[in-house]
């Protein structure tokens, strides 16, 4: 019976996670990379299996191309070498699909207990586990504990770093009476772990190497007859194979061996087909979302988050985050990160939504314009977004500036040539 989209892991005590729901789990999260190269290995070993082999098409062959370790990979490569009891280290394997883009977790305590109807003290046990992973400050749930994590490796006592974790803002906004009240910590303290902490990263996911391998689109959006957007499987996909029906009928009742892996083939085939499915339901919501887009590019970029698609679809954030890691899909000749298409938002003048991507590539686009003897300023940015109908900081506008890679004025300015 094949695996439905809708359908999320569900442990208990005794865990009670299937195979075929493990198997499904771990397929969507593989890159499409880490699928081909999966695929090549199974087909050699179970005679069930076929890869699909597509003539006279450029199809990539997952065997001539190295690519870096994934961070989820790591933290489960790190999980397996620790003592840990079966339950606890299944859970904290499941924790490392629930990481956004930061490293850290995206639903709560009692979201994940619900969701794999744990106890308390068994996740407890699984996000210490996460925890001690590299880098350190993965799979916090917020920046002053992934702070915290940080503090305590470089010896700060425990209780010394959560006091000062639980003033950083009042610390770095130099509330210091209101820092020094709540803390307990003396002002020379605080002085000293406010200097270690800027050293610290509030993002441990940036320090991991992100991989190097190609995207490879498994979903197409086309436009079909009536002019609205599609997304339909990728023709030249990775990871196409056939059961052999034929063979199966025809395994007799002493052949154990053939039994297993008929079972192991079954389950990958219904593995691959929810992988197939949420891909394309999650396809086929960002061709709906996203049409202004895709029909007129980057500025029209509107805001989309993970929880958001998650509830339309109603399916786990975590789900949505293992489907779209390493994942692409193709429109019109380009392909593009599914990743890519979910920012943040930030509300215009008329009270629309606009997409900080959106947002970026003005500012690139009004920087490209400038006269670079006197190039735009920060202030002067946001006065032109303004009178757009953004309203956005100055401190927002060199953010973003500093995401585009592009320097701030004074470092723009070209001098006038002499003579």
């Amino acid at each position: 019976m094949a695996l439905k989209p809708g359908l999320q892991p569900k442990l208990t005590q005794r865990l009670a996670l299937t195979p075929g729901i493990a198997t499904s789990l771990r397929v969507l999260r593989l890159s499409s990379v880490e699928l081909a190269e999966e695929t090549r290995r199974l087909t050699e070993e179970n005679p069930f299996l076929t890869r699909i082999d597509l003539p006279n098409a450029n199809v990539f062959d997952a065997q001539t191309v190295s690519y870096e370790e994934t961070l989820v990979q790591s933290l489960i490569r790190q999980i397996g070498m620790m003592s840990l009891p079966p339950d606890v280290r299944l859970v904290a394997e499941f924790l490392t699909g629930d990481l956004d883009d930061r490293g850290y977790l995206t639903s709560s305590v009692g979201e994940l207990c619900a969701l794999l109807g744990i106890s308390n003290t068994l996740l407890t046990a699984a996000i210490d586990a996460l925890q001690s992973c590299e880098p350190t400050g993965i799979g916090a749930r917020n920046m002053a504990e992934c702070l915290r994590l940080q503090l305590e490796e470089r010896s700060v006592p425990p209780d010394e770093a959560a006091a000062f974790c639980g003033v950083l803002d009042a610390v770095f906004d130099d509330r210091w009476t209101e820092a020094l009240q709540q803390s307990g910590l003396t002002r020379s303290r605080l002085d000293a772990l406010a200097a270690t902490t800027r050293n610290l990263s509030a993002y441990p996911a940036n320090h991991f190497a992100r991989s190097t391998e190609p995207l490879i689109p498994e979903v197409e959006i086309v436009e079909d007859p009536s002019g609205a957007l599609t997304a339909i499987r990728h023709a030249r996909r990775p990871g196409q194979v056939q059961f052999d029906n034929a063979l199966a009928e025809g395994i007799g009742k002493g052949q154990s061996l053939l039994h297993q892996h008929r079972q192991h083939a079954e389950t990958w085939m219904n593995a691959l087909a929810f992988r197939g499915t949420t891909l394309q339901r999650i396809s086929q919501y960002l061709a709906d979302a996203q049409t202004r887009f895709f029909r007129g590019g980057m500025a029209e970029m509107r805001p989309l988050t993970q929880r958001h698609i998650a509830e339309s679809l109603s399916l786990h954030p975590s789900t949505i985050s293992r489907a779209i890691s390493g994942k692409a899909v193709e429109h019109a000749g380009t392909v593009f990160p599914i990743a890519a298409f979910f920012s943040s938002a930030i509300t215009t003048k008329s009270g629309e939504p606009l997409s900080s991507l959106a947002i970026q590539h003005r500012i690139r686009a009004l920087i490209a314009a400038e006269d670079p003897q006197n190039p735009l300023s920060d202030a002067e940015i946001v006065g032109q977004l303004s009178r757009e109908g953004v309203d956005i900081a100055r401190r927002t506008v060199a953010k973003y500036r500093g995401c585009l890679h592009l320097p701030a004025s004074f470092k723009r300015k070209r001098r006038p040539s002499i003579g």
